[in-house]
C-alpha cells in the first residue's frame, strides 16, 4: 500500500473485500451500478478526506506488514526444520 486514498470501481468481490480491509468500503462502486454523480461526489469526498485517510492506510498497512513478517518467520522456520513441521501429521497409510 501506497497510502494513497482511492475510489476502487468493483468488478468483483476481491475488490470489494480489499477496499473493506482498509477501511475504505465507503469508496468502492459496483461497476454495474456506477453513476458519474456518485463517483464526482465520492471524490469531492475522497479529497476532503484524504489526510485522514492516509494516516489510516499508513496504519493498516504497517499492520499487514507486521502479519506478513509473522508468516514469512513460519515459512522459513517451517523449510529451514521440515523434521519440526512435519511432526504434527500423522503418517501416510501403505499404498495398497
Amino acid at each position: 500500500l501506497l497510502n494513497k486514498p482511492v475510489l476502487a470501481v468493483s468488478f468483483h468481490e476481491k475488490v470489494d473485500a480489499l477496499m473493506s480491509s482498509v477501511g475504505m468500503s465507503n469508496f468502492c462502486q459496483d461497476l454495474e451500478a456506477i453513476s458519474f454523480a456518485k463517483v464526482k461526489d465520492l471524490f469531492t469526498e475522497l479529497d476532503e478526506a484524504a489526510p485522514a485517510i492516509r494516516k489510516s492506510l499508513a496504519c493498516i498497512s504497517e499492520a499487514f506488514r507486521r502479519e506478513l513478517e509473522i508468516q514469512y518467520e513460519q515459512i522459513v522456520s517451517a523449510i529451514s526444520s521440515p523434521a519440526q513441521a512435519m511432526s504434527c501429521a500423522e503418517p501416510l497409510p501403505p499404498a495398497s
